[in-house]
């Protein structure tokens, strides 16, 4: 499970890396594009780093053109019921899911972070935050989706692992810098990146606050 994360683009040059080619990106976009109501100006997209929240605009990276490139995508695949948003999907079983399937196959992407939160859901729900141990980002598998109005994505998760377990039996599938590319351009590779146990995080305790939780939405297939 994977309910909220952090991009700290100040203190890792990778993340910063990232952050600026989307800036440029997306810069280079804005002068392409006039403003709808023809005032001259051009209309801001904005992405969000820091605490991302589902719903929230946020980096991620894919596959194009045979390029590895940022983009902005929305946190949450649209539910079935009003403001309702599906933020996680299983690996075990998202093969086999009519939502997730097709974007397994053709719209993988990777999420990067500095790290996640999770709530210890016994006694105080403490909020924890897990990073590498190794200072490093966090590089999150997940899935992107086409909607008539924008892109949005989810994140891949698998069981806890050692590190974890105590908190929460879910947690993100990770990727080494490394499987970047295998996991954007292999299904193959992909499916045995998803069974594989994810490295071990180091795990911090977190100043709790009184904020709503998403839970991942259950479907009967």
């Amino acid at each position: 499970m994977c309910g909220r994360y952090y991009v700290d683009e100040e203190s890792n040059e990778e993340l910063l890396r990232i952050i600026r080619n989307l800036d440029q990106r997306l810069q280079g976009e804005r002068i392409q594009a006039p403003d709808p109501n023809n005032e001259g100006t051009h209309v801001p997209r904005k992405f969000k780093t820091g605490e991302i929240f589902p719903t929230n605009i946020a980096p991620i990276l894919s596959k194009k053109d045979e390029n590895i490139v940022p983009s902005a995508m929305t946190w949450g695949y649209k539910g079935f019921k009003g403001s309702n948003v599906i933020i996680n999907a299983r690996s075990e079983s998202a093969a086999e899911k009519r939502m997730f399937a097709n974007d397994l196959e053709s719209k993988r992407i990777v999420v990067p972070a500095s790290g996640f939160y999770e709530w210890e859901h016994s006694g105080s729900k403490t909020k924890y935050y897990f990073t590498s141990e190794h200072e490093k980002p966090l590089y999150m598998a997940g899935l992107s989706h086409s909607y008539e109005d924008e892109e949005r994505f989810v994140i891949l998760t698998t069981a806890a692992n050692e590190s974890m377990k105590d908190i929460h039996n879910r947690m993100p599938v990770l990727l080494n810098e490394d499987e970047i590319e295998g996991w954007l351009s292999s299904r193959e590779e992909a499916l045995s990146l998803m069974k594989r146990i994810p490295e071990q995080l180091k795990k911090t305790k977190s100043s709790p606050k009184e904020e709503p939780e998403f839970e991942q939405l259950k479907f009967p297939w």
